[in-house]
C-alpha cells in the first residue's frame, strides 16, 4: 500500500466524480441501517476496543460486530468535531450558507434544523450522490431552503452570495485548488467566513495518492492560495492525533479481505486512500487541519501570507480546544497550549538540531551514526539488522513511504534540503553521507570573546542635578 503513495509537484487527475461515484455506490450498498450518511472523518482521542472506521461504513459486511456503540461514538465524535468547526460563527448573522463538496446533504439538513433562518446551497460533482441528497431533503421538507447542485466548485459560479462556505475533507480532492478558492472569493461576502477542513503535507513536496484522487499540498502552498484568494486565517486546530486513532484499525487486513469479496478493485482501491491518510497523520507526514478564514480585500497579500503562515506553522492542538469549554460546552477559537503540544509545536519548528565536528573524520562518523539511527528508527529494525553503508536506501527496503519518513526527519534534524528524487539515486549510503557532508553545518572551533568594554565608574552624589539629567539624556540617546 505504501508504494501507491507518490511525492511530486506534478498533480495529476484520474476523475474525482469517478472516484467518489465508486466509493458512494459500495458505502450506500452496504449501509443500510437507517443511520443519517456522513463521508467525514470523526476525531477519538483514544481508539475503543474493537473499533473500525471500515465497520462504521459499511456495518451490513459485519453483522456479528456492536454497530449501536461504534456508531455512537462516531456520532459524539463528529458532533464534537462540528462544534470545534463552527465555534467562530454567529448564526444570527448569517443568512447564506454554501457547502462545497456537499456529499449527501447530511450537514446541510443538520444545519437547516438547527437555524430555521437560513437557505443553504449545496455543490456536489457526483450525481447520485446529490440525487440522494435531494430525497432526502425532499423528504425532510426542507426543498424551500436546501438547493442541491450538481455542479465543480472549481469551474461553475456558485449561484449566490454568502456570509459563510464551508469544504469538509473536499479541497485536497480538487486538482485546480486556485480555481474552487477564487470562485470562493467571488462570492464570499466581505467579513464572511470559509470554515474548512482538509490535510495538507508537512513535507516541501505534494503528496498524492491517484486511487483516491488525493493531493495533499505542503503548507507553505496553502499560505499562498489562501491569500492569493484575499482569505485570512484567524483559526487553525490540528486533530492530527484524534484521526490517526480512527484509522487506528488492529483487524485492517481481515476486514479489507471482507470487503474484498463484496465490492469491486476500483471501490477497494478507494478505500486505501484513508488507510494510507491514517498512516501519514501518525508519522507526521501530514496533518488534518480544522480551519477558519475570513475574507479580508483590504490587507495586502503578503501581510495575508505572513499571518496565514504563522498558523499554519503552529496549529493549535484540538486536545487544548477541547479541554477550555465553557460551561455551556461552547469552544474558544483559541486556547492556552498544554505543556506537551506546545513541546511539539516547538519541535514541528526547529530545524538543523545535529551539531557536527569541526573535524572532518569526526564529523562524518557523527553523520553515519546518526543516519544508521534513523534508519533503524524509520525501518524498524531488530538489534541483529545491519545497515550496510555499502547499500543503497532501496536495497535496505525503503519506498516511497519510508522515504518520505526518512527524508523527514532529515531535513528537520539537519537542516538540508533531501529531494526525494535524490534518496532514491543509485547511490551507497556512503555517497550519501559525503552530499550529506557538504550541506550541514559544522560546529565553529570556539573563539575567545575579546574583553567587554568597561565605562568608567560615576560619582553621582558628587554631581549637581543639572550633570546627572544630563548624563541620562545621553544615554536615552546612546
Amino acid at each position: 500500500m505504501a508504494s501507491q503513495l507518490q511525492a511530486s509537484s506534478e498533480l495529476g487527475s484520474v476523475g474525482v466524480a469517478d472516484v467518489y461515484s465508486d466509493f458512494g455506490r459500495s458505502f450506500e450498498r452496504f449501509n443500510t441501517r437507517g443511520q443519517e450518511l456522513y463521508l467525514h472523518w470523526a476525531p477519538l482521542r483514544e481508539v475503543p476496543k474493537g473499533f473500525s472506521w471500515l465497520k462504521v461504513f459499511y456495518p451490513d459486511l459485519f453483522p456479528e460486530d456492536d454497530h449501536v456503540h461504534f456508531e455512537h461514538v462516531y456520532g459524539e465524535a463528529l458532533r464534537e468535531l462540528r462544534s470545534v468547526t463552527y465555534r467562530a460563527v454567529d448564526f444570527s448573522s448569517i443568512r447564506r450558507v454554501l457547502d462545497i463538496g456537499c456529499g449527501y446533504a447530511s450537514d446541510l439538513i443538520d444545519l437547516a434544523k438547527n437555524h430555521a433562518h437560513l437557505k443553504l446551497d449545496g455543490y456536489n460533482i457526483t450525481l447520485a450522490q446529490v440525487e440522494a441528497g435531494g430525497r432526502k431533503v425532499k423528504e425532510r421538507g426542507l426543498q424551500d431552503r436546501v438547493r442541491l447542485f450538481n455542479r465543480d466548485s472549481s469551474k461553475d459560479e456558485f449561484p449566490d452570495q454568502y456570509e459563510l462556505i464551508q469544504a469538509f475533507q473536499v479541497i485536497h480532492h480538487i486538482e485546480d485548488k486556485r480555481g474552487v478558492l477564487a470562485n470562493i472569493q467571488r462570492h464570499l461576502a466581505n467579513g464572511g467566513l470559509l470554515v474548512a477542513s482538509d490535510i495538507v503535507s508537512t513535507v516541501d513536496e505534494t503528496l498524492r495518492h491517484e486511487e483516491s484522487e488525493a493531493h495533499l499540498l505542503p503548507r507553505k502552498e496553502w499560505a499562498q492560495l489562501f491569500a492569493e484568494a484575499g482569505l485570512r486565517i484567524i483559526g487553525c486546530v490540528d486533530l492530527s492525533r484524534e484521526i490517526s486513532n480512527f484509522f487506528d484499525d488492529r483487524e485492517y487486513d481481515a476486514s479489507m479481505a471482507r470487503l474484498k469479496q463484496n465490492i469491486t478493485a476500483a471501490e477497494s482501491a478507494f478505500i486505501v486512500g484513508p488507510h494510507m491518510l491514517g498512516k501519514l497523520l501518525g508519522t507526521g507526514l501530514a496533518q488534518y487541519l480544522v480551519l477558519t478564514l475570513q475574507k479580508e480585500p483590504f490587507l495586502s497579500r503578503d501581510i495575508l501570507l505572513s499571518m496565514n503562515q504563522r498558523y499554519l506553522d503552529a496549529p493549535q492542538a484540538y486536545a487544548d480546544i477541547v479541554a477550555h469549554a465553557d460551561a455551556e460546552g461552547r469552544f474558544p477559537l483559541e486556547a492556552p497550549r498544554s505543556a506537551s503540544t506546545a513541546a511539539a509545536v516547538r519541535s514541528t519548528q526547529s530545524t538543523g538540531g545535529l551539531s557536527l565536528s569541526a573535524d572532518p573524520a569526526q564529523a562524518r562518523g557523527q553523520l553515519k551514526s546518526f543516519l544508521e539511527e534513523r534508519i533503524r528508527k524509520v525501518l524498524q529494525l531488530a538489534k541483529e539488522d545491519t545497515v550496510a553503508f555499502d547499500s543503497t536506501f532501496i536495497s535496505l527496503g525503503f519506498d516511497s513511504f519510508t522515504g518520505l519518513q526518512l527524508k523527514n526527519v532529515l531535513e528537520k534534524e539537519l537542516g538540508v534540503s533531501l529531494p526525494m528524487s535524490q534518496l532514491f539515486e543509485d547511490l551507497s549510503l556512503d555517497a550519501h553521507v559525503d552530499r550529506m557532508l557538504a550541506s550541514v553545518k559544522r560546529a565553529a572551533p570556539a573563539a575567545e570573546s575579546p574583553p567587554a568594554a568597561t565605562e568608567p565608574s560615576l560619582d553621582v552624589d558628587a554631581m549637581s542635578e543639572d550633570e546627572v539629567n544630563a548624563r541620562l539624556q545621553a544615554l536615552l540617546k546612546s
